[in-house]
């Protein structure tokens, strides 16, 4: 539970940058500079989740890198982005060694990026609360069957001992984290609008 929370802070603390970033200093530049640095953020955010998950070995690493490939599913406007962010987090798992686990985490994050480019294109004109819902289970469910059939640990171990106790715990944690964006995103826009009303 500790590294959990210690994990969900460090995504927290990147989301939070993010925003002061965007605000301070990116709002001015052009689309695609901003787009590029949201990019490396995400991966770098990625990156810091991989580096303060659970290392149940110096190869098996539990963490929650998958968070900012779904919050790139919920809010990118180009769905090749997300493609982008998953293979780069993906590199980023090797600069902890190259092993049989970190090939099955390099496939995990290329699937789970697949899968959120689908789910963005099927979900772009629904209620942003359906698409919400929608987007976590999906990609939480196959975030932990990916790990199950191509990780290193035995999947009826994983199944019926890891997923019972993670799957509850990630999906809450995806939720608050795309509230949370939601919520500074739409603080941005309102005193946007505020000011341009001035």
């Amino acid at each position: 539970i500790k590294e959990y929370l210690v994990n969900f802070s460090v995504l927290i603390t990147v989301i939070y940058l993010s925003g002061f970033l965007y605000k301070q200093f990116l709002v001015n530049s052009s689309k695609n500079f901003i787009e590029f640095s949201l990019i490396l953020i995400a991966i770098l955010g990625g990156w810091c989740s991989m580096f303060f998950g659970i290392h149940l070995s110096d190869s098996v690493i539990f963490d929650l890198r998958f968070i900012p490939i779904i919050i790139a599913a919920m809010y990118t406007r180009n769905p090749l982005y997300i493609l982008m962010i998953g293979i780069g987090i993906g590199l980023a798992r090797f600069t902890f060694g190259i092993s049989e686990a970190a090939i099955a985490g390099f496939i995990t994050v290329i699937i789970l990026s697949i899968i959120g480019m689908m789910v963005y294109l099927i979900s772009k004109k629904w209620h942003v609360y359906t698409k919400m819902l929608v987007v976590v289970l999906v990609m939480n469910s196959v975030n932990s069957l990916s790990i199950g059939f191509l990780g290193v640990i035995p999947i009826a171990d994983y199944l019926s001992v890891i997923v019972p106790s993670s799957l509850p715990i990630n999906i809450i944690l995806s939720f608050f984290l795309l509230w949370m964006v939601k919520d500074l995103s739409d603080e941005y826009v309102y005193k946007a609008s505020l000011l341009n009303s001035a």
